[in-house]
């Protein structure tokens, strides 16, 4: 079975964004460091897991200078006129201190070692960098091995604790689980048991959150 962002149904409901929320979700992140004056206008920031761009096009209205980088070149990057990387995030090919913003939105969860993921951004953050980073929260289990990005949830003290390990200091924390559960909502209705299957919308529903993070580097 393909993986979840791969799916024509998932595609058609999460649109470009491809998580939770959308646009919105991510609109909020950068508008809380923009209201606390920490996303002047200049900023160097690199959308790691860009997809088809919906996050690339949001940084450019904020006024960043921006690079998408995506493991998957083949998807269709809506955004044009701007660097896009091939490259895996455990292996970044961008110089150390050379970008000021970092967003990551659902990626970490799909990583086989989120650890390296993590280092690699704070590697290439500038001192005090910031980053911004989503994904889904709560207790993985032998039931969600198989279920896409499930598998690789945390818990949010898990998560936090990470961050930390890695060299970043948490700054806000913002709970956007209403989204997750109205995309699972949304597959168990349009969807079908052969394409997703009630337990991975009831997984979705009871078992897990979706938060956004902002973090600086230490």
């Amino acid at each position: 079975m393909k993986p979840l962002w791969e799916q024509e149904l998932f595609q058609a409901i999460a649109s470009e964004s491809l998580h939770p929320g959308g646009r919105a979700v991510t609109y909020e992140g950068l508008q809380w460091l923009r209201a606390h004056q920490l996303l002047p206008c200049g900023q160097r920031a690199v959308d790691f897991g860009c997809g088809r761009g919906a996050t690339l096009a949001l940084l450019k209205q904020f006024g960043c200078e921006i690079i998408g980088l995506d493991r998957t070149p083949q998807r269709a990057c809506s955004v044009t006129d701007i660097p896009l990387i091939c490259a895996d995030l455990a292996h970044l090919p961008l110089h150390s201190g050379c970008i000021d913003l970092g967003v990551c939105e659902c990626v970490l969860s799909v990583l086989s070692d989120p650890t390296a993921g993590l280092l690699e951004i704070a590697r290439v953050l500038a001192p005090c960098g910031l980053c911004l980073v989503n994904d889904l929260s709560g207790e993985a289990s032998g039931q969600c091995a198989k279920a896409s990005c499930l598998h690789g949830a945390k818990a949010l003290e898990q998560w936090q604790k990470l961050f930390q390990t890695t060299g970043f200091r948490l700054l806000h924390t913002q709970d956007h689980s209403a989204a997750l559960r109205k995309l699972a909502a949304q597959l168990l209705w349009y969807g079908d048991k052969a394409s997703f299957g009630s337990d991975f919308c009831g997984l979705l529903w009871q078992k897990f959150g979706y938060h956004l993070w902002l973090l600086q580097k230490e």
